[in-house]
C-alpha cells in the first residue's frame, strides 16, 4: 500500500480499524483490497465508497521495480517525489537499497 493520505472521518477511520486488524504482517495489500470491495459491493464505480481513492503517477512516486530495475535517466529520477521500496523482502535489505542510492541519512 505505501503511501497513503487519508482526511480523518468517520469512514476513512473505520476502514483503518478494519484494515489493522485484518492484514497479515507481510500483505497488507489483499486485505486493502478485499475491503475496499467489501464496501463498493458489486459496484465497479470508485464513487460508490464512502471515500476517494487515487492512484498516484508513476513517474514521481514510482515502485521499487521501477525506480531501481528500469534504467531512468538522470532527468527522470529528479522529478521522483517518493520512492516505494517495495518488492524486496527484509528491512534490512530496504535499508541497504537505500543506503547503496544515498537515500537513507539516519
Amino acid at each position: 500500500s505505501g503511501l497513503l493520505c487519508a482526511k480523518p472521518t468517520p469512514a476513512t477511520k473505520k476502514f483503518m480499524e478494519t484494515w489493522y486488524k485484518e492484514m497479515s504482517p507481510n500483505n497488507d495489500q489483499i486485505a486493502y483490497n478485499a475491503i475496499y470491495q467489501r464496501m463498493i459491493g458489486s459496484s465497479t464505480d470508485a464513487k460508490a465508497a464512502p471515500f476517494k481513492v487515487k492512484v498516484l503517477n508513476i513517474s514521481i512516486f514510482p515502485p521499487g521495480p521501477f525506480y531501481f530495475e528500469d534504467p531512468l535517466t538522470p532527468e527522470e529520477k529528479a522529478q521522483v517525489y517518493m520512492i516505494h521500496n517495495n518488492y524486496i523482502v527484509g528491512h534490512d535489505a530496504k535499508v541497504n537499497r537505500f543506503k547503496s542510492i544515498g537515500f537513507w541519512k539516519i
